[in-house]
């Protein structure tokens, strides 16, 4: 449905997919690259129990879940590509998920239990920051768990899928 944000007077489409969907879904940025394999790992982890709502991968530039820097963007390691990094991330495919308080919607995995209980996004936070964490949190809220993926990478431009917008603007 179209949602008004009064503060700012814009019209802008929101998550339409999460509404037509009756699976599991991904939300996935334009300015990432995804390793072969990677959604159907965040898939397989996100399906591990049923109190998971999201699943999140590793990556070069998301906060707490940056490779090799938790808080800072970082080129790719090793000067290797994308793939080389998630096949040594593939390693870990034998460990325990990693609860996190809020998943990164730069690719995250939302299981459709968790939209079905809370709902999708909330509206109020508008296109691009702040959305992810508020669902996040009402999860945790509800008895749900948020989790890391030990064992995909992907990598992430970071800010690409806003270029030209204020972004700063958008995180407030």
């Amino acid at each position: 449905a179209d949602v008004q944000r009064p503060e700012s007077g814009l019209r802008w489409q929101r998550q339409p997919g999460f509404g037509i969907s009756s699976n599991d879904l991904a939300i996935l940025n334009t300015d990432i690259i995804l390793p072969k394999g990677g959604l159907s790992r965040l898939f397989a982890r996100l399906r591990e129990t049923p109190d998971i709502a999201t699943a999140t991968p590793f990556t070069n530039a998301g906060f707490l879940v940056g490779f090799p820097d938790l808080l800072r963007p970082s080129p790719l390691p090793w000067q290797a590509n994308v793939e080389d990094v998630d096949s040594c991330f593939q390693n870990f495919r034998t460990l325990a998920s990693i609860d996190v308080p809020a998943g990164v919607g730069f690719c995250m995995a939302i299981s459709r239990q968790a939209l079905d209980k809370l709902g999708g996004f909330d509206a109020t936070y508008g296109p691009g920051y702040g959305e992810e964490t508020d669902f996040c949190l009402r999860a945790r809220a509800a008895g749900l768990r948020n989790i890391l993926a030990p064992d995909t990478f992907v990598f992430h431009r970071g800010g690409a899928s806003f270029a030209g917008r204020d972004v700063d603007n958008l995180k407030r």
